[in-house]
């Protein structure tokens, strides 16, 4: 667990941080959830072509 929120009924064993004032948590990962199978395939030819760039100009 990477959170321990004081709303929790349940408290886990071990957390990295607890956060007394129950803040909303953005996760990295919450953008993939609104974006469509084609925009993913999209945005990764984008991320692997500047990567291969990036490679062939150092």
């Amino acid at each position: 667990m990477l959170w321990h929120k004081a709303c929790s009924t349940i408290a886990p064993d071990y957390y990295v941080d607890y956060l007394p004032d129950n803040p909303w948590i953005h996760q990295p990962f919450d953008t993939y959830e609104s974006i469509s199978i084609h925009e993913l395939v999209e945005s990764h030819k984008v991320l692997s072509t500047s990567a291969s760039a990036s490679k062939v100009s150092s």
